[in-house]
């Protein structure tokens, strides 16, 4: 895809991950890193108060899930990562580097969650946070379909499975991790909680280095 322009158009809906394979048809590339699945905590009564309210109530949801989501995009993409989809109040993001990167990033998320816990709406007052799973191992990612017709492109692999499986096992404001990723914290970590089926949580979220 040669077209500057249309790329720069394309950025906000592709992931970087998949830019360098829209030119190569039917190709795809494999990589390792860290997987992390975070969902919106609350979302669900402020969606179903909202919704009564016809247009402004749909206008105003987008608001905030919006402000919610550029914020964590933002930390996203400072500490490297790549949001591979959005799903309603969830996101899939992936980390090409370490734990300890996709787990600061993660600590930020929680931190900056923080600033959205109270929200003042038209349908009423809510509180938001967020539930975070990470998961390390390999990814594949391609694309299909055709380029006259329509294309897509995909993501798979079982570290973004077991990712959405650690988020899970978390509440709100927690980061839960798979036990590949646990068994790599340093031993006897401050704030770490390991669980009997070896997936390990993080519940309060502080300031991360």
């Amino acid at each position: 895809m040669a077209d500057d322009s249309l790329r720069s158009r394309l950025a906000a809906f592709v992931p970087r991950m998949i830019w360098s394979l829209l030119d190569r048809d039917g190709e795809g590339s494999r990589t390792k890193g860290c997987a992390l699945f975070a969902d919106v905590a609350g979302f669900t009564p402020l969606t179903e108060s909202l919704a009564k309210i016809g247009k402004e109530g749909a206008e105003e949801l987008t608001r905030i899930l919006n402000d919610f989501f550029s914020a964590m995009v933002g930390i996203v993409h400072y500490e490297g990562g790549d949001v591979l989809r959005f799903g309603g109040d969830a996101m899939t993001v992936f980390f090409p580097a370490g734990i300890s990167t996709s787990l600061r990033a993660a600590l930020r998320m929680q931190e900056e969650a923080l600033r959205f816990g109270t929200i003042e709406t038209r349908g009423g007052t809510f509180t938001l946070g967020m539930k975070i799973g990470i998961a390390r191992g390999p990814l594949l990612l391609g694309t299909v379909g055709d380029a006259q017709i329509g294309r897509d492109y995909f993501a798979a692999g079982r570290c973004l499975d077991r990712a959405a499986d650690a988020e899970h096992h978390a509440t709100r404001g927690q980061i839960a991790l798979c036990p590949a990723c646990a068994q790599r914290l340093p031993k006897g970590a401050r704030g770490v909680e390991i669980l009997a089926d070896g997936f390990a949580l993080i519940a309060e979220p502080h300031r991360a280095g």
